[in-house]
């Protein structure tokens, strides 16, 4: 049988079985399947942290690997299940947002107004290259299926199949849409870049939606508001200050705000979905990458 990596991201916590039935229905059908988890202690429901998490897997595993993600709060609802064929890595899961931030922010689709505030869908344009597939052909599904557990039943087989080289082709339709959350897109007014904060680290570094390419020119002179708060500066790591916030770009080539020995996120009390924004100077004003 062939091998492949699979990778695994859930809010299933480890005190069930839910992580271990997932791995089993994957390797029911491939058993020399290699399985990475990534984590599996994302809060329940939180679509944006996860969809960060995964968005900093591609480009670090081998060509092949399957990235699965399952936070889903819609299971059983009317929402899509889909594989996103990205050209050397696929992405399986929900379509519900967590495909938010696979993409770059120069590529990243439009967002067009929805009847739910978190979520929107993307104009009918996918990043050059990757194709994405609405799952409607069951015999690559584990039967019967729970309503309650598509990370067993659809999202873990569909990879296994994938695995052993079953193309996405064959397990759906091509689609032009892909839902992206409204919160993973910043905006531009003037000098100010209005963001979000999408993720919390276990260090308690706060991490925007605010990309590196939207900050060009002179770093130093660039302030970075949460709340009352106000950070001059934007540097390159965490020991440039000491007992203070500090701004800077995180490995995943976001703006986070993080406090030296501390956790910002505790100091400020911060949530998921809070505003993050940057001030440009006008000297170091970026366009919109969008």
């Amino acid at each position: 049988m062939a091998s492949s990596v699979i990778t695994l991201t859930t809010d299933f916590g480890l005190s069930s079985a839910y992580v271990a039935l997932l791995k089993g229905a994957i390797l029911s059908i491939n058993p020399n399947t290699i399985l990475i988890d990534v984590t599996h202690e994302i809060a329940i429901g939180d679509i944006a942290s996860a969809a960060y998490i995964v968005g900093t897997l591609n480009g670090y595993f081998p060509d092949g690997t399957i990235h699965v993600a399952v936070v889903d709060p819609g299971v059983g609802s009317s929402r899509n299940s889909l594989v996103i064929d990205m050209g050397s890595q696929f992405f399986v899961g929900p379509d519900n947002g967590l495909a938010s931030y696979l993409y770059h922010a120069a590529e990243k689709v439009s967002i067009i107004q929805s009847s739910d505030d978190n979520i929107g869908f993307g104009s009918r344009r996918t990043p050059e290259g990757w194709q994405v597939y609405t799952l409607n052909k069951p015999e690559y599904w584990n039967h019967p299926v729970s309503p309650t557990f598509h990370g067993r039943d659809v999202f873990g087989p569909v990879a296994a199949h994938i695995s052993l080289g079953v193309h996405p082709s064959s397990m759906g339709n091509l689609t032009s849409e892909l839902v992206v959350q409204k919160n993973s897109v910043p905006r531009k007014d003037g000098n100010t870049v209005s963001g979000n904060i999408i993720y919390i680290d276990s260090f308690g570094n706060i991490v925007s939606n605010i990309t590196k390419e939207w900050i060009e020119g002179d770093r130093t002179t660039a302030k970075i508001h949460i709340g009352t708060l106000t950070v001059v500066g934007v540097d390159q790591y965490y020991s440039e200050k000491n007992d203070d916030f500090i701004g800077l770009i995180n490995s995943a080539g976001y703006l986070e705000l993080a406090y030296s020995g501390k956790s910002a996120a505790d100091i400020l009390h911060s949530q998921i979905g809070e505003s993050f924004n940057l001030e440009l100077s006008e000297r170091g004003t970026a366009g919109n990458p969008t």
